[in-house]
């Protein structure tokens, strides 16, 4: 099953350490197809395998494994959201190679190859972007912009640019995935003016493109009304220190947000 496509060396560390030899074989009937597991790499899922490979014999070990792997709802794969969040780890770490191997990542990972060369499918990669907005990887993102080195800056970009909330179907599946705290939670005061403004701009594309009126009710339930106060009166204070009177582009976005939600 693997002489055409071959197991990673952790992938094959982790078959091997699979007593059964019926479900070894499984495993890799598993692993050669599905591109999904082969491109993002297995060490994700190992936990959930892991499991999967203790149930009783008389439950199918493949299907519990396909199961597990690609449930009816997407935005709730476990194992897919377990690594969002270790890259939102590296993204948040010091470590300058654990930043580049972050920002490589989410750009991979919210990425539909144009080529056909697809590393998931268009459904996967849109739960993933959901999975980064909603573990919180955008403010880190837009840090590592600034890196120093070129790969992590310019796939930080990337992956910023992917995650972008800006037409019809990118506000349903961000709002219908749970994403309206995370955007919230962007705009909040403690963040960089960079990052308010990035929230900003994709919370304006979700009042622009709900016409019923049910993102926004998401939004106002995540305390966004409050949220641009806060960030208003903030703006105020620190004008009135500084003896500054037009303006700044924050307060125009955050004003012009609030009109749409009167």
């Amino acid at each position: 099953a693997t002489a055409k496509r071959p197991a990673s060396p952790a992938m094959q560390r982790f078959i091997r350490a699979i007593p059964s030899a019926t479900k070894r074989l499984a495993l890799l009937r598993v692993y050669a197809s599905q591109p999904s597991i082969r491109e993002t790499g297995f060490h994700c899922s190992r936990a959930i395998l892991a499991s999967a490979s203790s149930t009783s014999s008389s439950t199918s070990f493949w299907d519990k494994v396909k199961g597990k792997l690609f449930p009816d709802n997407v935005h709730e794969n476990e194992a897919f959201t377990a690594e969002i969040r270790r890259l939102v780890k590296c993204a948040a770490s010091d470590d300058e190679k654990l930043n580049r191997h972050a920002a490589i990542e989410m750009a991979k990972w919210s990425t539909i190859d144009p080529s056909g060369r697809v590393q998931m499918n268009i459904g996967m990669i849109s739960s993933n972007r959901v999975r980064m907005v909603r573990e919180g990887a955008i403010p880190h993102l837009m840090k590592l912009r600034n890196s120093e080195n070129n790969k992590t800056r310019e796939n930080a970009v990337k992956a910023l640019s992917n995650l972008k909330i800006h037409d019809e179907v990118s506000v349903k599946t961000a709002l219908e995935g749970g994403c309206a705290p995370a955007l919230v939670a962007l705009i909040a005061t403690e963040n960089e003016p960079s990052t308010q403004l990035y929230g900003l701009d994709c919370v304006e594309s979700v009042l622009s493109h709900d016409p019923e009126g049910d993102y926004r009710k998401k939004l106002e339930d995540s305390n966004l009304k409050s949220t641009l106060e806060s960030v208003l009166q903030a703006i105020e204070t620190e004008k009135e220190i500084e003896g500054v009177e037009e303006d700044l582009e924050l307060e125009k976005a955050a004003k012009r947000v609030l009109e749409m939600l009167e």
